[in-house]
């Protein structure tokens, strides 16, 4: 949508594009993989694995002695990671990775990042890896999980190009779609309502400093 077309829209139709904005934060979008991030992904043992009406896939490679479980960024997806699982593999790793909800090959629907956060968790605690690599947005899930269920520890774990604030995503969805600021606020108190959680107290920052790494 035009920037100009969503202002317009957010004074005429102010539900409407709050709807849609809305849509946008909950159905995200995949991009196409390059051809040795799929080679790679079919090389991997394989399983589906059943999470609130989702059939997420999980991968796993190698049988080294350490064990790392890695995070992809919200419409973002396992194979993304193909270069750093190489390396991994040379240095004696067994790696697991996973498509999110709606993302990569999992099954598609209407998902979040609140649900994206809890099966990290449930993924945590069923691969039992030591160590944790996040991207992006998946390093803002990563933290709260890891924050939300205080009896995981990990002894390592790297975030990549991760924002601090989850209103940052909030943000940038308004931005693309050209959104005034009292839509803005409209999509955030549905957001609030709907998922019972305080967006703008969603901080990567507070979360780390309770984390058992």
């Amino acid at each position: 949508m035009n920037k100009s077309v969503g202002k317009t829209l957010s004074h005429l139709l102010p539900i409407l594009i709050v709807s849609l904005a809305y849509n946008k934060l909950t159905n995200p979008q995949v991009k196409k993989l390059r051809e040795h991030e799929t080679l790679l992904l079919g090389k991997a043992k394989q399983e589906d694995f059943e999470f609130k009406g989702f059939d997420i896939k999980l991968y796993e490679w190698g049988s080294g002695k350490k064990e790392i479980l890695l995070i992809h960024g919200w419409e973002g997806q396992a194979g993304n990671f193909a270069d750093l699982i190489e390396v991994l593999l040379e240095n004696d790793y067994k790696v697991y990775a996973f498509d999110g909800p709606s993302h990569g090959y999992s099954s598609k629907g209407k998902t979040s990042l609140f649900e994206f956060t809890e099966l990290v968790a449930v993924l945590i605690k069923k691969f039992k890896a030591s160590t944790l690599v996040s991207h992006s947005f998946g390093g803002v899930a990563t933290t709260y999980a890891l924050y939300s269920n205080p009896d995981i520890h990990i002894e390592k774990y790297l975030l990549l190009t991760t924002p601090d604030r989850f209103i940052e995503r909030i943000e940038d969805v308004s931005a693309f779609i050209g959104i005034t600021d009292k839509v803005k606020q409209r999509l955030i108190k549905r957001l609030m309502n709907e998922t019972g959680k305080d967006v703008y107290a969603l901080n990567v920052s507070d979360f780390v400093k309770e984390i058992n790494v």
